[in-house]
């Protein structure tokens, strides 16, 4: 392959090594078009910052391209590269802690009065820690720069200390997305809300035939590196797979380790029911657990599947896009927003019975993008060319 100054690879199709090469970049590199005999991908912050969230580590990612590069590589990649490698993980995003709690309370007296007015805002809002999150980093100089832009600052409710910002959940994606516009992606660690319980399994048998069924082991390796053995690094992202590959079998399959229940957001009326007719077949849960809100049917259940349609409405006076805001009992069910920069905030508001996104769409997105953390890539030549039973 050869990598030019501005990070575009060239990589030839007839070559011995392709194989090799097109994984390895599938894991840090966009591909850009695929013709016949020269693929290209593009390096890109995105893509490395992707890299990054997956475990893979710079000195890898350029012993790669040094093996299979033709020529050697231009200084400036290898520059960048390390560059962006060293930007992820110097942000984090956590859930506040009673210590720090308490010295927000205590340090009261101590702060200007701009902050003093955030305070004050903090204790007339009776927030609880589940509404607070702390923005960190371990350099002081970082988080100075992070305070002083006009565009982060809206966010933050106070300064803890030289390493450590207060800001208000309600804003997370809009964090996020202005962290990745100055080059800093925040490394998510805050986890999610425990919805309610809702047993579910994966069968050993489908329903209809008796057929035996199991999970193949991408489709399996997809599932845990969506979920991260529950943790917080878990619980978000996009899993790339191609056509006919199981997406819908990954989903399910993340359900049943989640076990709460769930909102799916398909794509139309057909992939509503797919979704339906997969979790009866493949899955424990009974069907009247099930709700199909479509424009045939408005059911809301423990399981519920929906359209990105009937999810959202938009007007032009406020540029919001939200649910249909009303159900058929006159209840709010869901909400989401529009930014002035029209990117959907994903997230679920005065909802209590759905708290996980599982499907096409995923909600709390790690960069702040409409697209999220690249979990889990596999192209359709190495499902088909890997015995993954």
């Amino acid at each position: 392959m050869i990598i030019q100054g501005d990070g575009t690879i060239l990589l030839e199709v007839e070559s011995e090594s392709y194989p090799e090469c097109r994984d390895w970049l599938s894991r840090f590199a966009e591909l850009v078009k695929s013709p016949e005999h020269i693929h290209t991908y593009k390096i890109t912050p995105i893509a490395i910052w992707n890299a990054a969230a997956s475990g893979l580590k710079s000195d890898k990612v350029l012993q790669v391209l040094e093996k299979f590069s033709k020529y050697h590589l231009p200084q400036n990649i290898v520059i960048d590269i390390r560059d962006w490698f060293s930007r992820y993980g110097k942000i984090k995003l956590e859930k506040i802690t009673d210590k720090k709690r308490n010295e927000v309370q205590s340090s009261s007296k101590k702060i200007n009065n701009n902050d003093s007015q955030s305070l004050i805002s903090l204790n007339s809002k009776s927030y609880s820690n589940i509404n607070l999150l702390v923005l960190s980093s371990s350099d002081d100089i970082l988080i100075t720069e992070i305070y002083s832009n006009k565009s982060i600052n809206k966010y933050v409710l106070y300064k803890l200390d030289s390493n450590n910002l207060l800001t208000d959940a309600e804003f997370r994606g809009q964090i996020k997305n202005a962290l990745i516009k100055i080059g800093y992606p925040v490394e998510d660690l805050v986890g999610y809300i425990t919805g309610d319980p809702l047993p579910l399994e994966i069968r050993e048998k489908m329903a209809s035939t008796g057929e035996k069924f199991h999970l193949r082991r991408y489709q399996q390796d997809a599932s845990e590196a969506f979920y991260v053995s529950g943790s917080e690094r878990g619980g978000s992202g996009v899993i790339v797979l191609p056509c006919g590959a199981g997406k819908t079998i990954v989903g399910i399959d993340i359900m049943s380790k989640i076990c709460q229940e769930t909102l799916v957001i398909g794509s139309s009326t057909v992939g509503v029911r797919q979704w339906i007719r997969e979790l009866v077949e493949k899955s424990s849960i009974d069907k009247e657990m099930i709700g199909e809100y479509t424009g045939d049917l408005k059911e809301i259940k423990p399981i519920t599947v929906t359209t990105y349609q009937c999810l959202t409405y938009s007007t032009t006076s406020n540029r919001s896009i939200g649910i249909r805001s009303k159900d058929r009992n006159g209840d709010k069910v869901y909400s989401v927003e529009k930014n002035k920069d029209g990117n959907i905030d994903n997230r679920i508001l005065e909802n209590d019975e759905l708290d996980n996104i599982v499907g096409n769409a995923i909600t709390n997105i790690k960069y702040g993008n409409n697209e999220g953390d690249k979990t889990y890539y596999c192209n359709h030549i190495s499902v088909s060319d890997i015995q993954y039973y």
